[in-house]
């Protein structure tokens, strides 16, 4: 080792990965930048600390033990989990894409990217609307931009109700929902992203988001939707 020299640490190694070296640009902004790295990696650090202890109290709770208090305690527990779940989940994005993905509808499912039947179709339909695009776009644009050589997995999901008006074209949900899915993969197709990079999943309402509510207006309408996910993400 060169005299008078240390080790670069993990935040060093960030600021040199980011080509932000104190020779190459002001104090200040070299200073800064390092702060701002230093405060992401205790900030998830903490996140992944607080939702670890999330599990451990959770995996803890008898429910044959508990009392009504117990049981709203429980309840908080996993909300809190869920809500953690969904912070980690988004660290796969950057604040600034987020929050352009949030302005065009696009939300978060744990690790995926998630489009609304609204954002996407009219009730019943596959053909997207004119107005689907530019969440599409947002959502390609970072898949572009971020993860060019990975796999993507378009879940297609609707709700548990019989097909009515549509029925004689889809016959089944999960008809339904798999033209949904393939209608978003050729939208991407068309728009750069390769066949062969690109996989069809359909679940028809085999996968609701919140179980306990799925035959509900509100569990029905969270339902219908067409997920995007990277392949390693998969679940």
């Amino acid at each position: 080792m060169v005299h008078g020299l240390r080790p670069l640490g993990l935040v060093g190694l960030a600021v040199v990965a980011l080509g932000v070296l104190p020779g190459c640009v002001p104090y200040k902004t070299y200073r800064d930048t390092k702060n701002k790295l230093a405060q992401a990696v205790d900030a998830n650090a903490d996140l992944v600390k607080r939702y670890n202890e999330a599990i451990q109290k959770l995996n803890g709770r008898s429910p044959i033990v508990m009392g009504n208090g117990s049981q709203a305690e429980l309840a908080a527990l996993r909300a809190e989990k869920e809500q953690l779940q969904k912070r980690l989940d988004s660290m796969e994005f950057t604040p600034e894409e987020l929050n352009r993905l949030s302005e065009r509808g696009v939300g978060l499912e744990r690790g995926g990217l998630q489009l609304g039947e609204a954002l996407l179709f009219a009730p019943g339909e596959h053909k997207l609307k004119p107005g689907a695009a530019r969440a599409l776009d947002a959502v390609a644009r970072v898949i572009q931009s971020n993860y060019p050589d990975d796999t993507l997995i378009i879940e297609g999901h609707t709700d548990d109700q019989p097909l009515r008006k549509s029925a004689p074209r889809y016959q089944y949900n999960m008809n339904l929902g798999y033209q949904r899915a393939a209608a978003v993969f050729k939208y991407f197709n068309d728009h750069g992203i390769p066949e062969k990079r690109m996989i069809i999943h359909a679940y028809s309402f085999n996968k609701p988001i919140n179980p306990a509510i799925r035959g509900t207006k509100e569990g029905q309408r969270q339902n219908r939707r067409v997920v995007v996910r990277r392949g390693g993400f998969s679940i």
